[in-house]
């Protein structure tokens, strides 16, 4: 017999004929059931046939019990219920055929009606279920339905039964190119997806080695204080070093009262120590009188300092000073 294609011939039914009828009834199974059918107990053999479990079997063994089951129905003389067997292998198993070299004449004859009679509807209902698949998106599926209609279709038998059945041929080869353009297409859409998943894996990747390679770095120096304004450092600049004072004479008191005391405030003011130690810009902030103001800003013109620096450039320097008396 063929099997979905591929011929299996029957000469493993000889095997179990040594075996006796008797030893084939307690194994419950399709050898056992063919070394009854081998040894002629047709009626053992398809109640055995009968209580195994068809819908449960692999599709092989499924094809074999209805086979066997076909076979002693026709040894039984029952062939009508051996072309419904026929016909519902045939709906399950479009393309199962029997091998005629291993096959009675009056078998294969009964075959090959009960097979022309059933392929039609057995196309159409192949048809109308590729087409659910269809519908529903299933193009895998589809397009493997309709390749078993258009593989019946093609069947010299069922042109015979059914000419009629050439439009449905051409709806299957129609529907057939389509499903299989969804799947090619289904398939370069996953290509395509799973690309950008991997593109898109790698730059987070390659995100998350910066950020560790950026967090691993010490932390940047701080800025520079900006420059001021007008160029003048105080002493709150940083990065400044302050002027050191080389003279700082105050000229005689001078007027109708006496020298104050040592330590007797004169004035608080302000000044400008530049470049070369010079003071410029002197300004009383504080007065005490204001005819020592101007002894103030006289004695100071003859400041002299160590002029203030910043990474070791001499710069301008404001000082605020309370000139106390000696």
């Amino acid at each position: 017999m063929r099997l979905n294609g591929p011929v299996v011939t029957l000469a493993l039914a000889a095997a179990f004929m040594c075996t006796g009828a008797t030893a084939a009834r307690g194994q419950g199974s399709i050898d056992a059931a063919m070394g009854l059918y081998a040894s002629a107990a047709y009626d053992e053999a398809l109640t055995m046939l009968d209580g195994l479990p068809v819908e449960s079997a692999d599709p092989t063994a499924r094809v074999s019990i209805d086979h066997y089951r076909m076979l002693c129905l026709l040894a039984l003389g029952r062939t009508a219920d051996a072309e419904a067997v026929i016909a519902s292998l045939l709906d399950v198993h479009p393309t199962y055929r029997i091998n005629e070299a291993e096959t009675s004449p009056r078998v294969m004859k009964v075959f090959r009606e009960a097979r022309r009679r059933a392929l039609p509807g057995v196309a159409r209902r192949r048809y109308e279920q590729a087409r659910a698949l269809y519908t529903a998106g299933n193009f895998t599926g589809a397009a493997t339905e309709f390749a078993v209609v258009r593989a019946l279709l093609a069947d010299a038998d069922l042109a015979a039964a059914d000419p009629g059945l050439t439009d449905l041929g051409q709806l299957a080869a129609g529907f057939e190119d389509l499903s299989r353009a969804e799947v090619a297409a289904a398939t370069r859409r996953a290509a395509e997806a799973a690309a950008a998943a991997a593109a898109a894996e790698q730059t987070r990747q390659a995100e998350r080695a910066e950020a560790a390679r950026l967090a691993a770095l010490p932390p940047p120096a701080p800025p520079p204080p900006p420059e001021p304004a007008d160029g003048i450092y105080t002493a709150d600049s940083d990065g400044v070093t302050a002027p050191v004072p080389l003279r700082q004479d105050l000229r005689r008191w001078l007027g109708p009262m006496p020298p104050p005391p040592a330590g007797t405030p004169l004035g608080l003011v302000s000044f400008v120590i530049d470049e070369t130690g010079a003071v410029t810009g002197v300004e009383v902030l504080a007065s005490v009188s204001g005819f020592y103001d101007a002894v103030l800003r006289d004695s100071l013109k003859d400041w002299r300092y160590q002029p203030a620096t910043k990474a070791g450039r001499p710069v301008k320097f404001r000082r605020i000073l309370q000139v106390l008396s000696r």
